[in-house]
């Protein structure tokens, strides 16, 4: 009676230890990154470079595409370029309080799982097109 308990609990073992084994151990990534836009065009597309600190620390170019929706609000692509990947973020923000919102939406390279998003605040100071400082959490994944 007891080898024959064993032997049916056995499959549900082997079942517990593979999908426990396979599961993503992520763990959140605390990040800001701040953005320098240099050049915008007529089609709304700002350039300039980033960096990032906390828990990621890189630097590179960007290219965000800007849609002005009504009179107060903003939605961008904004695609982030290092030299170990890239990944791309949708903003949302309005122009009145200068604040908005970010999420990942993609990536590549080392970025290829990278999941997150957070918050966001936009200033004009003179000599620059804008500057964007996005903090929040994201995850790695694998």
């Amino acid at each position: 009676m007891k080898i024959k308990s064993i032997v049916n609990l056995l499959p549900m073992l082997v079942l517990f230890l593979v999908f426990t084994g396979c599961k993503k151990h992520d763990h959140a990534l605390d990040i800001t990154i701040e953005q320098i836009s240099t050049a915008v065009n007529e089609v709304g597309t700002e350039t300039g470079t980033f960096t990032t600190s906390g828990e990621i620390n890189t630097s590179g170019t960007f290219v965000m595409e800007v849609m002005l929706v009504g009179l107060d609000s903003f939605y961008c692509s904004d695609k982030l370029i290092t030299s170990h990947g890239s990944f791309t973020a949708s903003l949302k923000c309005s122009a009145t309080t200068n604040t908005g919102v970010w999420t990942v939406v993609s990536g590549t390279g080392q970025y290829s799982a990278l999941q997150g998003g957070g918050s966001l605040t936009m200033a004009y100071p003179p000599g620059v097109v804008g500057i964007e400082t996005l903090t929040g959490t994201v995850f790695l994944g694998r």
